[in-house]
């Protein structure tokens, strides 16, 4: 094997590396696996360099273990990882070579390959860095197997169009023009499935949502309904005052007293103000239960707009974690602080309650690992996941989530912090 044929392996196993890291949305800086899979990758080729098929096998046989490797993947969506990289890199590559065939470029020049992938990496670096279609892996792991096995079509389709291109070379670039439009035919029509997939899919997830939280739009119905009720219990107790209270003194200390219950639900008004009604009735559902432990919940709405790149029901399901939690770990007559704004189109979520005691760094890194759990009890099993759920969940809304312990008038705080 020549230098030149080297370079062109080396620039091709960048390529799949670029569209890997893309698709995992994780650093470019390779790990000593990779430096180690780049250099295997090089050297194997000697021994198959007289037959096409047996280094085209021979290849995807490689990529396919490379796939296989990221073990922080299922098994199912390590292998749709490797049919989408190498669909993608085979589409790339037919687009310019159909883009070059108008320059009239002999294409079996020596230099050829090394340019052809070169120019592959750069517009692969533009497409992938300049445009959602990075989005497409976690989009494809999330639509029903079906249409997983469509991405798996897509990528047969492509490695066969590959294999002629190497062994009817000639016959393929004067044809280029007629692969390219069945192949992306092909691949538009199973594009434009999993797209509509994807929209039953969200839609499916509302009706869900909605008939999670039916029961809690109910009980505020008759909450409020009650609430009416109550109302008009408490004025006629007013009215009866001036015929009780025969002095000056007595009549003001029993409206001191009988009002002082009616600033309670005040505390809660604020979310009133919010544009997102499910959120408000979550967290005002979440707000009377803590009530009822005598748990205060104070609101700081200072942008009752929100806008978010996930939708309500994600952002209801999100926030009841957290509060839940701060709920849970807290004690008779604590007080949990709840701060809320958004700007930039993303929501910011404080929630912050008192603990006993500090908790160090370790154990703060250890709130979202699954199963980990500061609750010791008979329930314990059923712990540990809301926070586990929530990490994995948001990465999806590009959206963040954090936790710190501070000491603030001789008490501990914790502190969740919440940006999608």
């Amino acid at each position: 094997m020549n230098i030149t044929e080297t370079i062109s392996l080396f620039l091709e196993f960048i390529a799949f590396f670029t569209i890997f890291h893309f698709f995992l949305r994780s650093s470019f800086k390779p790990t000593k696996m990779e430096i180690v899979s780049c250099f295997i990758f090089c050297t194997l080729f000697p021994m198959v360099e007289d037959s096409f098929n047996y280094a085209w096998i021979l290849g995807n046989i490689f990529y396919v273990a490379y796939a296989l490797t990221y073990k922080e993947q299922r098994l199912i969506d390590r292998f749709l990882l490797y049919c989408l990289s190498y669909t993608t890199l085979g589409i790339f590559q037919l687009i310019l070579i159909y883009l070059l065939s108008f320059f009239g470029i002999a294409f079996d020049a020596t230099f050829m390959p090394i340019i052809g992938n070169t120019l592959t990496i750069i517009l692969l670096i533009c497409i992938l860095g300049l445009t959602p279609f990075h989005k497409l892996y976690h989009f494809i792991c999330k639509t029903a197997f079906i249409y997983k096995m469509l991405l798996i079509n897509s990528y047969l389709v492509i490695a066969a169009v590959l294999l002629y291109m190497k062994i009817h070379t000639i016959d393929f670039y004067q044809n280029v023009a007629y692969f390219i439009t069945i192949t992306s035919l092909i691949i538009a029509f199973n594009s434009c499935i999993l797209y509509y997939d994807q929209k039953l899919f969200i839609q499916r997830q509302q009706l869900i949502s909605y008939q999670k939280n039916l029961p809690i739009y109910k009980a505020l119905i008759d909450e409020i309904r009650a609430s009416q009720h109550e109302f008009s219990n408490r004025i006629q107790n007013i009215e009866q005052l001036p015929y009780v209270c025969k002095d000056y003194d007595s009549i003001c200390n029993a409206l001191l007293k009988n009002t002082k219950s009616f600033k309670q639900p005040l505390r809660a008004y604020p979310l009133l103000q919010l544009n997102m009604p499910l959120l408000s009735a979550t967290l005002y559902n979440l707000y009377t239960q803590a009530n009822k432990q005598n748990i205060t919940i104070l609101f700081d709405i200072s942008s009752p707009h929100i806008e978010s790149n996930a939708p309500e029901y994600i952002l209801a399901d999100f926030i009841s974690i957290l509060t839940n939690n701060a709920i849970e770990a807290s004690q008779s007559d604590d007080k949990i602080y709840i701060r809320i704004s958004s700007t930039n189109q993303q929501i910011h979520f404080e929630i912050r309650n008192p603990i006993k005691q500090p908790l160090s760094t370790t154990a703060l890194s250890q709130f979202f690992q699954k199963g980990f759990s500061t609750k010791h009890n008979k329930d314990n099993a059923s712990h540990g996941l809301g926070l586990y759920y929530l990490s994995n969940e948001i990465a999806l809304y590009n959206g963040s989530v954090g936790v710190d312990c501070i000491e603030y008038q001789d008490c501990y705080w914790v502190i969740f912090e919440l940006n999608i």
